[in-house]
């Protein structure tokens, strides 16, 4: 199996979870081969990337090199500069984070917006005791790092390369990053998924996690979704949180089929499966601030994502 086929393997395993992994364009996955990042190209679904379509190649010592010159890691342009100039134009746009994909050595790196590790987030802080407890018979402590809240692109590949190395990282409000030599990491992190949610209380969690089929079971649970307010739990919500707005005042129920034949529509209507999911297993669940929300919608590649999405929508979500 070529380097691909074997990242559009990966690709459609994470982006066949909806809305329990994935939602809409986000998440991404990478692999290392010969010096080269081969990534998910940004705006990109993860189960839609073929071997043909949907990818990204970029040189990572070139990118790097870029990269350490500039005293300031919060220049979103110089980094979206240093994305577009070390990447084989023959393939698409790498995704905003292609910073820690770089960064961390190891030949496989995953990231998605994982509900169970963000609940884990909540966790860490709100039970702290009992989650040290549980992680210790679960993992080595070498093997897990928690990662605060941050602004994704540059700020959070800084974050990434000054922590110790890691196989999984749990992002607050963001999901995790999964950093290995092995693809088996991923059934690794699905079974440390379903554990968690058995010692923390979330049986609905669990239950769509161990699901053939998780997206017709989870809308099941989010049934009158046009009375719930928009909440911000993770970055895309904070992207795409105009349009979210509009789609919610359509007052249609997630998993409208309608909805399924409308591709724009249905990135929002699983981000939005995903909120209010968040919201019944966790009321609690912080939110990110709006200071923080609007640095993120006004980066220069979230910017093109949105254009993407707007395109989309008005040439009829074909």
């Amino acid at each position: 199996m070529d380097v691909k086929e074997e990242l559009v393997k990966l690709c459609h395993k994470i982006g066949n979870r909806i809305p329990t992994w994935t939602q809409g364009q986000g998440g991404n996955a990478s692999l290392k081969e010969n010096g080269k990042l081969w990534i998910k190209a940004s705006g990109e679904r993860l189960d839609s990337v073929a071997a043909s379509r949907g990818l990204a190649v970029l040189d990572i010592n070139g990118f790097l090199a870029e990269i350490q010159p500039s005293p300031s890691i919060s220049d979103e342009n110089q980094y979206s500069k240093a994305i577009a100039e070390t990447k084989d134009p023959s393939y698409g746009t790498p995704s905003m984070e292609t910073g820690f994909h770089a960064v961390l050595p190891r030949r496989v790196v995953l990231h998605f917006h994982s509900l169970a590790a963000i609940l884990m987030g909540h966790v860490m802080e709100h039970q702290e005791t009992k989650w040290k407890s549980w992680i210790s018979t679960h993992t080595k402590k070498s093997q897990i790092c928690p990662v605060p809240l941050i602004c994704p692109g540059r700020k959070l590949m800084a974050a990434i390369g000054d922590l110790p190395r890691a196989e999984i990282y749990i992002l607050k409000n963001h999901g995790v990053i999964l950093h290995s030599d092995s693809e088996g990491i991923l059934d690794q992190w699905q079974a440390l998924e379903i554990q968690f949610c058995e010692a923390f209380g979330y049986k609905t969690l669990k239950a769509l996690l161990e699901s053939t089929h998780p997206w017709s079971d989870a809308t099941a649970q989010v049934k009158e979704i046009h009375s719930k307010e928009l909440k911000l739990y993770f970055p895309d919500a904070a992207v795409f949180k105009p349009q979210l707005n509009l789609h919610l005042a359509k007052n249609r129920s997630i998993g409208d089929p309608a909805i399924l034949a409308e591709r724009a529509e249905r990135n929002l209507d699983e981000i939005l499966c995903a909120t209010v999911l968040l919201n019944l297993l966790e009321p609690k669940l912080q939110e990110i601030s709006p200071e923080l929300a609007l640095e993120i919608r006004g980066m220069p590649l979230e910017k093109e994502r949105i254009q993407k999405i707007s395109r989309n929508s008005e040439s009829g979500n074909k």
